[in-house]
This record gives C-alpha cells, structure tokens and sequence, in this order.
C-alpha cells in the first residue's frame, strides 16, 4: 500500500501507469471490502482522470451515466446487474441542486446495498461528499459506506496549483527529467531506464529533439546492456518521432530495425505494435497496398496472442485504408468488424472512435444522415467517458455534415464547440483542422475575406506544430479562395507552394489533389490543353495510390475539359466512367454530379428525353440523401432543358 506522499504524487501525474499503481493501491474493489464507496473531488479535472481510468482498467464496470435525481434511482436499483458487477456513479458534474436529493436517496437504499453486496463506487462532488457525510453514521451503521480521499482530492488541487497551472504531462516531464538527473550516476540498468522515462515524457510535450536525445542514451546502455527489450523499444520511439517530424524515410527504417529485434526475441506484442506503425507510414506515404500488407501481418500476430483490443485496433486500420481508396463498403465492413470487438471487450473509447469511422463512410457516400446518426453515437460515448478530444472530434464531424447539407450556421455552431474543446486541453492539431472546416464553411456562404482568415490562422498552427500535411492541405484551401476571388496568379503560387511540400513529403494523394487544383485554375484561365495535361497527371498518381473516389474527380475533370473544348461525345466518355466508379464505391454525391453533367451533354446534342432522364435521377438522390447544392442545380438544368432559350 503506498503512503499518502506517494499517493498524491500519483494523482498529480495523468499517465495511465500512475494511475493504474494509483487504483490497485487503492484496492476500491476488492471483494472483501465492504460494498460502498465514496471518493469525494473537488474539481471536475480530478472526476474526469478518476472516471477515465477506472473505465480503462475495469472494461466490465457499469458506468450509469447522467445519474438520475430523486426517485428514479429507485428503478435504477431494482434492474441492478449481479452483485459481483462494480457500478461506478460518475456524480460530480451534477447540478449542484441535486446534490441532496442524490443523498437522501442512497440514504434510502442503504440497506438494499448491503443486502444484495453490491460494488459501488461513487466519485461524488464536493457538495454531495458534505451532503452524505452530514447522514455518515446512517451510512456506516447499515453498510460501512466508506468515504474515501475528500482531503487528499483537495491537497491534490493544492499541490497542482504549485506547477502554475501547467498541465499534467508538463509535471510528469520535470519529474523524469528530475528523475533522470538524480541517476546519471547510478546503475547502468537505472540510467537506461530514466532515459527511456524522460524520453516518453518529452514526446508527450512535443519536446522531440530532446526525446531523441534521451532515446539515443536508451540505446547506448540498452548496447552495453545487450538489453535487446529495451533497445527495440526505443528504436520504435525513435520512429514515432521521426513520422512527427514528417521525415517518413528515417522513421521507417528505424521501425524496421524494431521490428528485426521483436522478431529475434519472440516479442509478439512489440511486433505487432510495430508493424502497426510501419503500415501508418505507408498510409502516410499514400503507398496503401503496401500500408495494408503491414497491418494485416499486425492483424494476424494479435489474433495468434489473442489480443482482441489490438486485433479490433487493426481491423480498423485497414478500414482507413479501404475509406482512403475510396472502396467504401470494404472499409464499411472492417469498421464495423472492429466496432463488434470493442463492444465485446466494453472498450468505449474504441466503440466511439469506430462509430466515428463509420459515420465518415457514411458521409463519403453522401448518406448524411446515416452519418449523423453515427456521429452522434460517438458522441454521446465520448462524453460518457470524459474523453474531451473524442468529443471534439465528433462535434467537429457534425459540423461537417451539417455543412454538407448546407445548414451552415448549424455546421458553425458545431466546429465552434469543437473549437472550443480543442483549446481547452491545448490540443494544436485539433484547433488547426477546425479552424480550416471553419473556413471552409465561410467560402461555402461566400464570406470570402473571413474564409480566407481562418485558413491563415489554420496554416500558422500547422507550421507551428510542424504538420506538414496539413500546411499543404491549408496552402490549397487558401489557393482556392483565391480562385473564387478570381485572383488566378496568386491561388497558382499557394496551389504550387502545397505541391513542393506534397512531393517533399511524399505525400501522394495531397500531390494528385495539388495537381487536380493546379489544373482547375488553368481551366479558369482558359488553358485547356494545360489544365488537361495537370488533371491527367492528378489521374495517374489516384491510380497509382488506389484511390477509386480521386480517378473519378480526375475523370470528372476532364471530361469538364472536353465539354469546354465542344468535344461532347469524348466528355460523355469520361462522365460515364466517372459514374462508374462513383457507384463502385458507392458515392451518392458523385453519382448524381455525373447524371447530371450526362443529362447536360444529351441536352447539348439535342436529345431532349435523354437529357430529362439523367437529370431526374440526379435530382432524385440529391433529394434522397439532402444534398441542397444539387438540388438546386438539376432543378435550375430541368428548366432549362424544358424552357430552352
């Protein structure tokens, strides 16, 4: 049992090692002890880090979230699971004029709880601490309710207040540093292992020079050692550093040199986490047939250990992949696969995040209100878990639907939300990607110049963080504006700006979508044959990388490119096989886009009927899965077509 120095040090420290020596220490749950708990907090950071970890470690825990006030707890009680599940009540986010309501009614099941040996654990707040504690000997008398920690939860606050309000993983990195200095004179074994420590604490606050530094300390003793553990550990650390770096060449090898060593020393656990990271590189690389071969080997070694979460965790991985190469019921199909283990093992943060997933598959087949729905679900378990940039997450997701279906201000309302959260826990690539949907959202209500600023404010963070990606991604955002503004010669320098880091990071689908919008301004500008030669190098690279939903955009183009030129037979060419993959991959946006511009082209060469056909079955799936831009388009084309001028 630790002594209550050490105790408070380990509630000061958010990493998941702490707080599980932190639980078991603790020994809420042990069957002996009597059946109710009480841990009282003052403060909502505390509830939240409780909540989180004892969900992590106990996976088969009911978490009864938005506990019900007076009376209905009753009915709460009385569908209890059996007495050896462990009920945790998460009460300290409750309305303050709950708190004695909330008492009076444990009061009055008091005995029920001791009857039928129920585990409870209730993090409570400060106000409903006081409000039990003021009928103690009621509880105590009938079941021993203990009351845990009220005073520690408050010298806790106390002792963080001492760190200036810097955040947990900054207090956890001076401690390691603090560590590592006071044992660089101790045991070889020692040294390594505070370098290893210091390494992993100085990641988590984005200090990455610093952390390869340690790391290469990690290896020098790990040698001297012949520690192969811990030298295979710290080559995969030194890989993830170099993938946040953007420098994928360097990661990879030192992943492959990890993965050598797992193999060597049957460290299944570690190859399969480094094969996982191999196929994130190649993801990165937009290489996602090779990215595939190493998350199915991934798959395949935690299926062989039975390791469900890392099997689920996989599953998910290709799916990604599948969504990235645009076959989206393939990714449909290993998504929800990964949804059914997460649930099977209760691991909520992955149900939410698969959830999630699903509701980008959705929204890429232009089915948002599937999408919704499922971004909703993600929601809601997110918030259950106190996981704040899950939540984020899906507000930023909503945000996007609703932008999709052209409620705006509702799509704003949600990325505000996002925003929001994504800045209360500091987290920079969140608020970047937000700031740019934000923007996006502006361009789409023509609010050009206030567009235009939230891509700026969503490049600077980029840079900041060194997220080369999304400064890319932003430099085309910011093209594009420029595009709407008609000012051609400045979008071309952001367009080929975002396309020298594509190529410099070897970023092949943001280099096919550069080229794509390089060709799109030369299309503005009247050079047809130029845009054509950008839009058909945009399609080699889609098919290179695999990506259906790019082939088809770049087939769009291009037949755009032939029906400016007045060649309508060949345009119908390429709308045609644009529709065809559209509907491989089950893109409703894009298949009614190109029964539309098929229905135009039988308009242009004069065959009415045709044309009318083609335009009412595009009107008919934007009107199926609301796509309001479309609407209004094929209506605007019917007309036409019926009312030629």
């Amino acid at each position: 049992m630790l002594q209550e120095n050490e105790l408070l040090q380990l509630i000061s420290r958010n990493d998941q090692i702490h707080y599980s020596e932190l639980v078991d220490a603790l020994g809420y749950l042990e069957p002996e002890l009597p059946a109710a708990f009480l841990l009282g907090v003052n403060s909502n950071r505390l509830g939240d880090a409780f909540l989180f970890e004892l969900n992590r470690l106990y996976p088969e825990a009911y978490v009864l979230t938005n506990p019900p006030p007076k009376r209905v707890l009753r009915d709460v009680f009385a569908t209890l699971p059996n007495s050896q599940s462990l009920l945790i009540f998460p009460l300290y986010q409750q309305d303050a004029a709950h708190d004695s309501a909330l008492a009076a009614e444990l009061l009055f099941h008091r005995d029920s709880i001791v009857h039928d040996n129920l585990r409870l654990l209730i993090i409570a707040s400060e106000g409903l601490y006081t409000a039990i504690q003021d009928n103690a000997y009621d509880f105590i008398s009938a079941t021993n309710f203990r009351h845990l920690f009220k005073d520690q939860a408050a010298a806790v606050e106390e002792d963080l207040s001492h760190y200036g309000g810097k955040s947990a993983e900054e207090i956890a990195y001076e401690e390691a540093k603090a560590d590592y200095e006071d044992n660089k004179s101790g045991k070889a074994s020692t040294q390594m292992r505070k370098a290893f420590e210091l390494a992993k604490a100085a990641y988590n606050i984005s200090r990455l020079d610093e952390s390869l530094i340690a790391l290469k300390e990690t290896i020098q003793k790990a040698q001297e050692l012949k520690d192969d553990k811990y030298l295979s550990l710290a080559l995969s650390n030194i890989g993830l550093i170099y993938s946040v770096k953007g420098e994928l060449d360097m990661a990879l090898a030192n992943h492959l040199k990890a993965l050598d060593l797992h193999k060597q020393i049957g460290f299944l656990e570690g190859e399969s986490s480094t094969l996982g990271n191999i196929g994130l590189i190649y993801s990165s690389k937009s290489e996602f047939d090779e990215a595939l071969v190493y998350y199915r080997q991934a798959l395949s070694i935690n299926k062989q250990i039975g390791y469900l979460q890392g099997e689920a965790n996989q599953l998910g991985n290709i799916g990604l992949i599948y969504s990235h190469k645009g076959e989206l019921d393939k990714a449909l199909e290993y998504q929800s696969d990964a949804l059914e283990i997460y649930k099977q093992i209760n691991f909520i943060k992955g149900e939410a995040s698969a959830l999630g997933n699903i509701g980008l598959i959705y929204k890429n087949k232009g089915e948002f209100d599937e999408a919704l729905k499922y971004f909703l679900k993600a929601l809601n378990l997110n918030k259950q878990i106190g996981y704040l940039q899950g939540e984020a997450n899906q507000f930023g997701n909503i945000g996007l639907i609703y932008s999709d279906k052209g409620e705006f201000d509702e799509a704003l309302k949600y990325q505000s939300r996002a925003l929001e959260i994504y800045k209360q826990i500091d987290f920079l690539q969140g608020e970047a990607t937000v700031l740019g949907n934000i923007g996006v959202i502006y361009k789409n209500k023509s609010a050009l110049n206030e567009a235009l600023k939230y891509f700026f404010q969503a490049l600077e963070l980029h840079k900041q963080i060194g997220d080369l990606e999304g400064e890319a991604n932003q430099l085309g955002n910011i093209g594009s504006m420029y595009v709407a503004i008609e000012k051609l010669d400045e979008a071309l320098k952001y367009y080929l700006h975002a396309l020298a880091i594509s190529k410099q990071i070897h970023y092949l689908k943001g280099e096919a979508t550069d080229l794509g919008n390089i060709g799109v301004v030369y299309k503005t500008k009247g050079e047809l044959d130029i845009a054509l030669e950008y839009f058909s190098k945009a399609l080699e690279l889609h098919e290179q990388i695999g990506s259906l939903q790019g082939e088809a955009s770049d087939l769009n183009n291009i037949g755009t490119i032939h029906f400016d030129k007045g060649e309508v037979d060949e345009a119908l060419k390429y709308f045609i096989q644009s529709l065809k993959l559209y509907r491989q991959i089950g893109y409703l946006q894009g298949e009614a886009n190109q029964l539309g511009n098929i229905g135009v082209i039988y308009r242009t060469k004069g065959e009415l009927d045709e044309g009318e056909k083609y335009l009412r079955q595009a009107l008919e799936i934007a009107e199926t899965i609301g796509f309001a831009e479309g609407i209004l388009k094929f209506k605007a084309e019917l007309e036409a077509l019926k009312n030629p001028s």
